[in-house]
């Protein structure tokens, strides 16, 4: 919504269960909540419901609200609860254990008993790419487009709905990680023409997922694809 000067602001929390809204009148200072049931499958729906209620008990009308405010705990619940897609990771060449190993965070030094939390992504769908960017963003070694076939094939024989590529230095430079991206109109789409997935859910990575797109060199276009600007 285009901000007034003045005008109510709404601010809206979409949780698992419930999704909450508040309206707020900085002229009389007056807080007007309404609650509905989430609705999974479309979440706009509980959303426009819950505006729908808070306007209708506050009097107020849609050209009455300057702003509105988003936020939600659905992607976060998904992580915790492990149910968002099947995700694959691409990372660069000799860097496949780095989240099994984990040793950049610790939760309890001194707890000779503690058990590290699960990767989201399994070892077996984690799989490395022939490149190398260094921490300046110069190419050390050109990315190997043509080993991403067989690679493609492997994600579709296990199911794969989503696949995160996080490469080494990425931040100074995400050629390699946006090559794969990349658009040719000789590709021939494998995803989502020949998955069950027809569009991209809750991914391993902390990155938002991106439709899928082929590949400038290769007959695949990859599944799911969130990039992650890899920072190790």
């Amino acid at each position: 919504m285009k901000a007034s000067r003045g005008g109510c602001r709404i601010g809206v929390d979409v949780g698992g269960t419930f999704t909450d809204v508040v309206l707020h009148d900085p002229r009389s200072g007056a807080l007007h909540v309404a609650k509905t049931l989430t609705t999974p499958g479309d979440l706009a729906r509980a959303v426009m419901a819950g505006v729908d209620a808070v306007l209708a008990e506050s009097g107020k009308q849609p050209s009455d609200v300057g702003a509105l405010l988003h936020a939600t705990t659905v992607a976060t619940n998904a992580i915790l609860e492990r149910k968002g897609a099947r995700t694959a990771l691409l990372t660069t060449e000799g860097f496949r254990d780095v989240l099994i190993l984990g040793r950049q965070k610790r939760y309890e030094t001194y707890d000779l008993y503690f058990r590290k939390p699960a990767p989201l992504t399994r070892r077996r769908h984690v799989h490395e790419v022939r490149e190398r960017v260094d921490a300046d963003g110069n190419v050390v070694t050109p990315i190997d487009l043509e080993s991403l076939d067989p690679v493609a094939d492997r994600l579709l024989a296990e199911g794969i709905e989503s696949a995160a590529i996080v490469f080494l230095h990425s931040y100074a430079n995400p050629d390699h990680e946006r090559a794969p991206r990349g658009a040719s109109p000789n590709a021939r789409p494998i995803w989502p023409s020949r998955c069950p997935a027809t569009s991209p859910r809750a991914s391993g990575s902390t990155s938002a997922a991106a439709r899928p797109s082929p590949t400038p060199s290769s007959s695949r276009s990859w599944p799911g694809i969130s990039t992650g600007c890899g920072r190790r």
